[in-house]
């Protein structure tokens, strides 16, 4: 240990005389260690554009310190940003200077500081609490996250005794993308089933599903499905989801184990299927014979994605109740009634 450097003093004596003695100084040389966060997760605190000002943005995340220790066996730190936001990735390493930390995105691409101006790397020397020794920390900022900078970061550092990497987390989350192949699977007279594909959730669980419907029309009911999908993106465009335009939306949470069990036929709700991540919409208290358009939109914690393209059904007719009650009979000519 590097407690163990200073000066020995070897004695040697036969008992005639002073003895014999030597002074042998003794030198520790430290491979670069990690100092790793206490804690395994983390979220930045660099503000969205939107929800802060410029001096927000630059404030750093803060870090704790947890006991010395290497990182290969350890499993990776995990750090949230936002998209459009900024962030800040953070690495301490202790060992013997001149000390040298870069950086390098999954496992094999170095990254190139010249080639992105969003991406800043900047290193210091720095006592940290508890730890005796100097330590060299180093900050990689990324600004204006994207989907693509989410992913393992490898900080390396090296120095003449040996390389060390610690391994960071990266998960940018935005809002959902939009469910894909909504398509009806069955239709009664007053309920119809569909499905959807569930949609990426942008690294943020999907909490609920918007879904839009409305009943259609006489010339959009007589008029095929390509142009009902025409009329309902010019909907969109004049704002048709609002109360004039007839458009129901419901919020339905996102499904769970449990959910799924208490779920009854004949209901409003959402169903998991356990076959190519599809989802099943059961829509209730229809009108019987009417044809009807609905979209399906995602949300999580960060927003909600756009809605589906619209898909059209129509519901069955509806068997009669009954027998006619209450006939009367009168006479209308001698010969008819």
């Amino acid at each position: 240990e590097q407690t163990d450097s200073g000066v020995l003093m070897c004695e040697q004596t036969n008992g005639i005389g002073s003895g014999l003695s030597k002074l042998i100084n003794v030198h520790v040389q430290i491979p670069p260690y990690f100092i790793r966060p206490s804690s395994s997760t983390s979220s930045s605190s660099l503000a969205t554009p939107s929800s802060a000002g410029p001096s927000a943005a630059k404030q750093p995340m803060p870090v704790s310190y947890g006991p010395i220790g290497t990182s290969r066996a350890a499993p990776a730190l995990t750090q949230i940003g936002r998209i459009g936001a900024g962030v800040e990735l953070k690495c301490s390493a202790a060992g013997n200077q001149p000390m040298l930390i870069g950086w390098r995105k999954d496992v094999s691409d170095v990254i190139d500081l010249r080639s992105d101006k969003r991406r800043l790397v900047s290193s210091e020397l720095k006592q940290l609490p508890g730890i005796e020794q100097q330590v060299l920390e180093s900050t990689l900022r990324l600004a204006n996250l994207t989907r693509q900078d989410s992913g393992h970061y490898n900080c390396i550092a090296s120095n003449e005794f040996g390389t060390e990497e610690l391994q960071l987390r990266l998960l940018v989350q935005e809002a959902p993308e939009e469910p894909q192949l909504l398509r009806p699977i069955k239709t009664e007279p007053r309920q119809a089933i569909l499905t959807f594909k569930r949609p990426f959730d942008g690294n943020n669980p999907i909490r609920k599903y918007s879904i839009h419907y409305r009943q259609l029309n006489v010339d959009e009911a007589s008029g095929n499905i390509q142009s009902g999908q025409q009329q309902q993106s010019q909907d969109l465009n004049s704002a048709s989801l609002n109360a004039s335009s007839e458009w129901k939306q419901v919020l339905l949470d996102a499904p769970s184990q449990q959910q799924q069990q208490q779920q009854h036929e004949h209901e409003l709700g959402l169903v998991d299927l356990d076959v190519d991540q599809l989802v099943q919409l059961s829509l209730c208290c229809l009108k019987p014979f009417t044809k009807y358009r609905v979209r399906v939109g995602a949300i999580n914690e960060i927003g909600q994605s756009a809605l589906s393209k619209p898909v059209d059904f129509q519901t069955e007719e509806e068997a009669i109740g009954g027998p006619p009650l209450d006939v009367s009979v009168e006479p209308t000519a001698a010969h008819s009634l």
